[in-house]
């Protein structure tokens, strides 16, 4: 007896596996996108990669500095960073941190200090917008940011919950649940008294309508000796 085959669409798991795999991939798509789009910051973003990886050679040493090419100063040679990377350097630097030539390449492998491809785009679209520095962010002025504007603003207990709120939207994620009065009194006891071992919860903090056990639970905790 001949068994007949036939063109079975896909069961259950398989698709909500298959879709799964679509979402995370959007998902991922969509961050690296937002991320893309976002301004790039030479204090936030640029300094620090210039400092890791570059200036050991191009930096403020004028003994170990190589090829007469500082990093840490705008072309401008200001000390104040008031000016940007000269176009011709920039391009210059791009192509040197892209190319395949070993001979060419920066960082050279001798530095043991190889660009991540995240570093290399960090670098290349801070350039491409100009390359502008910034004075070290201790002596920049103090602004108070607005927060912005989030569509759960109920979640919201500060203004720097809307800035964290604000990110997990772009990036498509809710904040978790807010925990129990018992678990924040064991993450305390974790966090304070470094023993491993997590308090018995008590009346206290399964008491309902006490304001804040928590708060009294870390003063007893900060105070407990070690």
């Amino acid at each position: 007896m001949r068994r007949r085959f036939h063109n079975r669409p896909p069961t259950r798991p398989v698709t909500l596996a298959i879709i799964e795999v679509a979402l995370l991939a959007s998902l991922v798509f969509t961050a690296h996108s937002l991320k893309a789009a976002e301004p790039v910051s030479y204090n936030k973003d640029v300094r620090a990669i210039l400092s890791d990886n570059c200036f050991a050679c191009h930096g403020p040493d004028q003994e170990t500095r190589e090829a007469d090419l500082r990093l840490d100063l705008p072309s401008n040679g200001s000390p104040t960073n008031a000016g940007s990377m000269d176009r011709k350097m920039g391009h210059d630097v791009i192509e040197r941190i892209f190319t395949t030539d070993p001979h060419l390449r920066m960082p050279p492998a001798s530095a043991n200090k190889p660009l991540s491809k995240r570093d290399q785009q960090t670098l290349q679209r801070w350039i491409q917008h100009g390359g502008k520095y910034q004075r070290h962010w201790a002596f920049e002025p103090i602004n108070k940011p607005q927060p912005p504007a989030v569509s759960q603003d109920k979640w919201c207990q500060t203004p720097i919950d809307h800035f964290i709120l604000n990110k997990l939207q772009q990036r498509g994620l809710s904040p978790a649940e807010r925990a129990d009065r018992i678990t924040l009194i064991r993450r305390l006891s974790l966090d304070l008294l470094h023993n491993g071992f997590t308090p018995a919860p008590g009346p206290r903090a399964q008491a309902p309508g006490r304001s804040h056990p928590q708060s009294r639970a870390a003063f007893r905790f900060a105070i407990a000796p070690q």
